[in-house]
């Protein structure tokens, strides 16, 4: 079942993106304000305001990735647990939303592999 419900962003590019959407802008749209106030700079406002626009179009941006990724996305991370040999001694599954395929107990066959260290 393909289940393309709209663009995604890649992880990497997300994760800058979200920086510059949570941390970045909204500081730089306060300091914008500051210097403002200090130098007497009357444009600082519609600066500020431009920013803050901006800052609330990439979120929105983002909010919209994160839904699409979520709905593609359901199983969820499988999680392995290593026991004090190296081997595996369990796995489980987090973050997962409701699934049809757990509702019945169903199965779900997953292969995986080991990554190797290069040495």
């Amino acid at each position: 079942m393909d289940n393309n419900s709209g663009f995604t962003i890649n992880p990497k590019l997300y994760s800058f993106l979200k920086w510059i959407a949570f941390i970045v802008l909204p500081a730089l749209a306060t300091f914008v304000i500051g210097l403002g106030l200090a130098i007497h700079w009357n444009d600082s406002q519609p600066t500020a305001a431009v920013i803050t626009l901006l800052d609330t179009f990439l979120g929105a941006l983002l909010g919209k990735s994160s839904a699409n990724f979520k709905a593609q996305n359901t199983l969820g991370d499988l999680v392995m647990m290593q026991g004090p040999d190296g081997t595996v001694s369990g796995m489980k599954i987090v973050g997962t939303v409701d699934n049809p395929v757990f509702k019945d107990h169903g199965q779900v066959l997953l292969n995986v592999m080991r990554e190797q260290k290069l040495e």
